[in-house]
């Protein structure tokens, strides 16, 4: 199933929008994410496209049908919400069931169904079990089963990982998107978490204020993020920020100031010049000696703290009073307020203009 979008807009309150003007595309068969923070919209977004909310402008296509009239039983989709929304009193089988039995599907049918259903998340051994008695992961199998059950076309996940420990999410984030490859049905995912959207999503759709910030995959999204929110929102550790004023230039950024107007692009020189700039670069592209031909030398800096995280070690180090961050996959000995001479990659380096827009 596609889903079109087109200027969906959304408030609660006189003046307050929670979405403006969105527009969006949603290929057949795409895990698509909805990535931004508490209260940017995301839920709210899917809700809309769900019929659970109202939008106050815009059109829904489904397929190029417009669906905005539709009841949310008429839509054809399966949602799966952050708290399990399991019956409580109801065992596995007749929570998978629920769906089929109030459309009316005759007992065969539905015994079929979920014993199929069962055997696909790995619960057949437990069809007589009450939520209660399962653990947070086989409950949110159960979900998931009982979205499946009526075949959608479209799957909704309103953040169905966010109640689960760690260890528990990351074996579930594989077994969703597996779920996903083999179903093959459109997914559209609501999360704020970044390692969910990067790992599972065909396409990222950041969301900030209501309003899309960009689309794009999660290589795009991070090699490549359109302005400064999506830069810094996606990362970790977050990406490194250098402000370059070239008409108040002090002692700590002239040399990097310098090396970038005398090195770089003949565009972006009168830029430089006559505008304040961010520089931005992710902690990977930051090294202790210049292994690249356009290295930038950013001085010797004092440690602050090191986090050895076992396959890589992130270093965080001062840089005019700001804290700023690398990561190696090296074995290296370093000691804490020992200083040690940082390099750039100056092939890496991400500008935004004084509009936090990339240039």
């Amino acid at each position: 199933m596609k889903v079109r979008l087109e200027n969906i807009s959304k408030s609660f309150e006189k003046g307050k929008s929670i979405l403006k003007d969105i527009s969006l595309m949603i290929d057949d068969g795409e895990f698509c994410v909805f990535l931004g923070p508490s209260g940017c919209g995301k839920t709210t977004l899917l809700r809309i496209i769900a019929g659970l909310e109202k939008e106050d402008t815009g059109t829904i296509f489904f397929n190029d049908k417009v669906i905005n009239s539709l009841e949310p039983k008429n839509r054809n989709i399966g949602m799966v919400f952050q708290n399990y929304a399991l019956y409580p009193h109801l065992n596995v089988f007749d929570n998978i069931a629920f769906p089929l039995k109030i459309s009316g599907e005759k007992k065969e049918k539905i015994k079929e169904r979920v014993l199929q259903i069962s055997e696909f998340i790995g619960l057949k051994e437990y069809l007589d079990y009450k939520p209660k008695q399962l653990s947070g992961g086989q409950r949110q199998r159960v979900a998931l089963g009982r979205a499946i059950s009526r075949s959608p076309q479209i799957f909704l996940f309103d953040e169905p990982l966010s109640n689960l420990d760690a260890k528990l999410r990351m074996q579930m984030r594989t077994e969703l998107y597996q779920l996903h490859k083999e179903l093959g049905t459109t997914s559209i995912y609501v999360t704020h978490d970044q390692v969910e959207a990067m790992t599972m999503g065909d396409k990222i759709v950041v969301l900030n204020n209501g309003i899309i910030q960009q689309i794009g995959s999660p290589f795009e999204i991070y090699e490549n993020p359109s302005n400064l929110f999506v830069a810094t929102f996606v990362g970790n550790p977050q990406i490194n920020l250098f402000t370059i004023d070239s008409l108040n230039l002090n002692d700590d950024s002239s040399s990097l100031n310098q090396k970038l107007i005398l090195n770089f692009y003949e565009s972006l020189k009168e830029i430089l010049q006559s505008n304040p700039v961010k520089i931005a670069i992710r902690p990977e592209n930051i090294f202790l000696k210049p292994v690249f031909p356009h290295s930038i030398f950013l001085g010797k800096r004092k440690i602050l703290t090191i986090e050895y995280m076992g396959n890589e070690t992130i270093v965080n180090f001062e840089f005019n009073k700001e804290l700023k961050s690398f990561r190696t996959n090296e074995k290296i000995h370093l000691n804490q307020d020992e200083y040690i001479d940082i390099y750039l990659n100056q092939d890496k380096l991400i500008f935004f203009d004084n509009n936090n827009n990339k240039i």
